[in-house]
């Protein structure tokens, strides 16, 4: 029987070493930053906000940083609370996040849900060619530069709401 060749170079399929970031086998660290432009300073790293953020989001927490053990800055989390009308109540739906350690090619694939399957859609208007997907709560935007990007959204916001809090993103 033939054997497949399965081989491909290492910068096609992985950039660096995936982290692990809980648990007895952590590879990273983090740090905290109260305002994005001391987490940009501090890091080097590009990464994007959602501002001017719309008046039912707002800043949840600091910004996260999260480093490998060399030094090298695997994750920049920016947090933001969403206000559901429907119950009158605020929580953690919004998040945008970037790393420079990722799959490349970078996999997106449809979303299955109650066995309907949604394709991913392009969206204009992002820092970098992206796509949106509908996830079980929401939808989830990913984009790539040198980066890759995601802006992940909960609560089950409509599809104009997602496309507006990817309209409102800007650098850090």
């Amino acid at each position: 029987m033939p054997s497949a060749d399965t081989s491909l170079p290492a910068d096609v399929v992985l950039s660096g070493v995936l982290p692990v970031l809980e648990g007895p086998n952590s590879n990273v660290n983090g740090r905290t930053f109260t305002h994005s432009s001391d987490a940009r300073k501090d890091t080097g790293f590009d990464f994007y906000v959602i501002e001017p953020a719309p008046q039912a989001v707002r800043p949840s927490g600091p910004v996260q940083v999260v480093r490998n053990r060399a030094g090298q800055v695997v994750l920049v989390a920016v947090g933001y609370d969403a206000h559901d009308a429907r119950s009158g109540t605020w929580g953690r739906t919004v998040e945008v996040t970037a790393t420079e350690v990722f799959l490349r090619p970078f996999p997106v694939w449809p979303t299955n849900l109650d066995g309907v399957s949604y394709p991913p859609v392009k969206v204009p208007g992002l820092p970098g060619p992206g796509l949106m997907s509908k996830s079980a709560v929401g939808f989830v935007v990913q984009w790539t530069r040198r980066e890759a990007y995601q802006l992940r959204i909960e609560n089950n916001p409509s599809e104009s709401e997602a496309l507006a809090l990817a309209g409102a993103l800007s650098p850090a």
